[in-house]
C-alpha cells in the first residue's frame, strides 16, 4: 500500500535533511583532513623500525592539539565520530608506508597508536635478563685484544641496544636481583613467570 502523499513527501523532505547534513560533514572533515596532513614532514614520519619514536609521538601530540583540540586525543580513548575519521587521517598520514597495514584494521585512533606502541616500545624483561646474563658469562680464554673478542662483544651492545635498555640503577639493581635468583632454582623460575605474564 502507498504512503499518503503528505507522509511520502515529509519522508523525503526528512532523508533529503540528513543527505545534506551528512554531505555538510564530510566536507569538514575532508577540509580538516586535508589542513592537518597538506605538510607533514619526513623526517616526522615514523620509519619501518620505529626510529624517531619519540619525535614522531610529540608530532602526533602536536596534531592532536592544532587539528583535534586534544594534544592526548591519540593516547586515550575518543568516542566522537567526526574527530575519529581526521584523527585516523592524520595517524595514517605519520607512518611510513610499510607500517600502514599494521594499523588499519584499528577501530580507533588509540588502537592504532596501542599497536605501534606495542611494536616499537614494548620490551621483553625476558630478552633484556637473557643478554645481561650472557655479558655477565663473558669470558675471554685468548687474548684480550683479539678481533673475536672484540666482535662477541660489539654483538652484544648491538643486542642491548636493539632491546632499548637503559641501564639505570633501578634497572640494574632489578637485573642483579633477579639473577641472583639463580636461572633453575623454583624462586628464579616463579620470577620468570611472573614477568613473562606481566610483559
Amino acid at each position: 500500500m502507498d504512503n499518503p502523499p503528505h507522509l511520502s513527501a515529509s519522508h523525503r523532505a526528512a532523508n533529503l535533511e540528513e543527505a545534506k547534513i551528512q554531505l555538510e560533514e564530510s566536507k569538514i572533515v575532508g577540509q580538516a583532513i586535508h589542513a592537518a596532513t597538506a605538510k607533514i614532514l619526513e623526517n616526522l614520519i615514523l620509519a619501518p623500525d620505529g626510529s624517531k619514536f619519540e619525535v614522531w609521538s610529540c608530532e602526533l601530540a602536536e596534531k592532536g592539539g592544532i587539528h583535534l583540540n586534544n594534544r592526548e586525543f591519540f593516547t586515550q580513548r575518543n568516542a566522537k565520530l567526526v574527530l575519529k575519521k581526521t584523527g585516523k587521517a592524520i595517524f595514517l598520514s605519520l607512518v611510513h608506508d610499510f607500517l600502514k597495514s599494521d594499523v588499519h584494521r584499528a577501530e580507533t585512533c588509540f588502537n592504532m597508536y596501542k599497536l605501534m606502541f606495542k611494536k616499537f616500545k614494548s620490551i621483553s624483561r625476558a630478552a633484556q635478563l637473557d643478554v645481561f646474563y650472557r655479558f655477565n658469562d663473558f669470558k675471554n680464554s685468548g687474548d684480550v685484544m683479539s678481533a673475536k673478542v672484540a666482535s662477541s662483544l660489539k654483538d652484544l651492545a648491538t643486542k642491548w641496544k636493539n632491546l632499548k635498555i637503559e641501564l639505570t640503577t633501578e634497572i640494574f639493581m632489578g637485573f642483579i636481583l633477579q639473577s641472583s635468583l639463580g636461572r633453575d632454582t623454583p624462586l628464579g623460575r616463579e620470577f620468570d613467570r611472573r614477568v613473562e605474564l606481566k610483559d
